[in-house]
């Protein structure tokens, strides 16, 4: 399916009022809408000063929105053929997540170089959802050392 520029442009405008909102509830946090990305207009970020708390970019389009958070998590939220309005539902999940301190991620490195990652989302009432990263290359052979990441709370 293809989408106007206006659909783009609706959807970019929907994840910075999102961020914004949140941003908004915690002192600590800002909303930037000029983080350079791969995106011609770059992504918009939510990030907080406290020690131990990660950031949420994104790079939405009406087709698909990408949320990177942490170190090595890279999300590809693309909306449902019979509910696409819940897309923005999605990243709010996620955001919210981030933002109470309910995101962790187990990285594995190798060299200096992280080779993979399990990144996952407690939800309150819901299953968690886990996402796996795995980067093929001569260094996916070596165990690596392990960390994982328990983020904190905005506020």
């Amino acid at each position: 399916m293809k989408y106007s520029s206006e659909e783009h442009e609706a959807t970019r405008r929907s994840v910075e009022e999102l961020f914004r909102e949140v941003a908004s509830r915690f002192p600590h946090a800002t909303m930037r809408t000029d983080v350079p990305g791969p995106g011609r207009e770059g992504l918009i970020e939510l990030s907080c000063s406290l020690p131990g708390t990660t950031h949420v970019r994104a790079l939405p389009g009406a087709d698909q929105i990408d949320l990177y958070l942490g170190e090595a998590t890279w999300l590809e939220l693309m909306p449902s053929r019979r509910k696409p309005s819940k897309l923005l539902d999605s990243v709010r999940e996620v955001v919210e997540a981030v933002v109470a301190g309910r995101f962790e991620e187990r990285v594995r490195e190798v060299r200096g170089k992280t080779i993979g990652a399990k990144s996952t989302v407690h939800r309150p009432d819901r299953k968690a959802i886990v996402w796996r990263y795995t980067r093929l290359s001569s260094n996916a052979l070596f165990r690596g050392n392990r960390r994982t990441i328990r983020y904190k709370p905005y506020g």
